[in-house]
């Protein structure tokens, strides 16, 4: 059994076959809604339908939250209830600087981080740059990195420097380890051993209880051989045996950190307001 903290199904070309299976399934996915090209009213309608439907052991996730420049609108996208918002993607949007751009935090990204905490949703510090980064984290009651892998081991600007895990891991928030190979190696050409130096890199160092799975399934052009879906795990779980870690670790990453982690994260019933046009929850997390 795997939990897996960011999976692109949402926008998947295939994403109805995707979800009827994943439902099927034993697994625990943070389902992310990537924003792309996509508007306010797209990313309305899916969210909203994935809501109602009430899909078990799957939240929902927004990855690029600048829909908006008003604060109305993004709070109508936090009803739904996400289990994290990350802010930008990889260049800058009004709301911060993303992985390969320079610029900081904004006055609406700031806002933006306020209303997550009044709401107890996590914020996802994926993609952000290091300005960005380190502003963000201090602001945040709840930050964590859905999928990245770690800078020492491949200096890839998408993944995370020691002090940045270090800012995460200290305020207890999880840590998902992405199997995008450029993010693995430096050459882009990977293996599983790959993904274990890694977990290694990682374990030597910070606790192993923040470090889970987040795969970034059907949100890359490429992966390893065995990674494009969930029968990785034995692959992954073999790799680790034969590394000398010990059985409860090995679950912690595969799942059990996660799990835990997603444990306080209930899920409201959405209640439609046919005059806003918005939708609200009894009881958000």
């Amino acid at each position: 059994m795997t939990a897996d903290f960011h999976n692109d199904v949402l926008t998947a070309l295939n994403k109805q076959s995707l979800l009827k299976e994943y439902a099927a399934g034993k697994n625990e996915i943070v389902c992310a809604y990537f924003k792309g090209k996509r508007t306010f009213a797209d990313a309305y309608s899916v969210c909203k339908d994935f809501c109602e439907k009430g899909y078990e052991k799957m939240y929902l996730a927004f990855e690029d939250f600048s829909y908006s420049t008003e604060l109305t609108a993004l709070d109508a996208l936090l009803s739904f209830s996400p289990v994290y918002v990350t802010l930008t993607w990889n260049d800058s949007n009004a709301l911060g600087g993303g992985a390969l751009s320079v610029s900081g935090l904004t006055a609406l990204g700031e806002a933006v981080i306020n209303l997550l905490n009044e709401r107890k949703i996590s914020l996802d510090l994926a993609h952000a740059n290091e300005k960005t980064f380190f502003r963000a984290e201090e602001l945040s009651l709840s930050p964590v990195c859905s999928h990245t892998c770690f800078y020492d081991v491949c200096p890839h600007p998408r993944n995370l420097k020691r002090e940045q895990i270090r800012a995460i891991v200290e305020r207890k928030g999880i840590i998902g380890l992405a199997f995008y190979p450029p993010f693995l190696k430096a050459d882009g050409v990977a293996c599983v051993e790959d993904i274990v130096r890694h977990v290694d890199y990682y374990c030597e160092r910070f606790s192993p209880e923040y470090l889970a799975i987040g795969s970034d399934i059907n949100g890359c052009e490429s992966y390893i051989d065995g990674f494009s879906d969930y029968g990785f795990e034995p692959i992954l779980k073999e790799a680790l045996e034969k590394r000398g870690y010990p059985r409860k670790i090995i679950q912690g990453i595969l799942s059990d950190n996660l799990k835990r982690f997603l444990g306080d994260k209930i899920r409201s019933p959405i209640i439609y307001n046919k005059e806003s046009g918005y939708g609200s929850q009894n009881n958000l997390r």
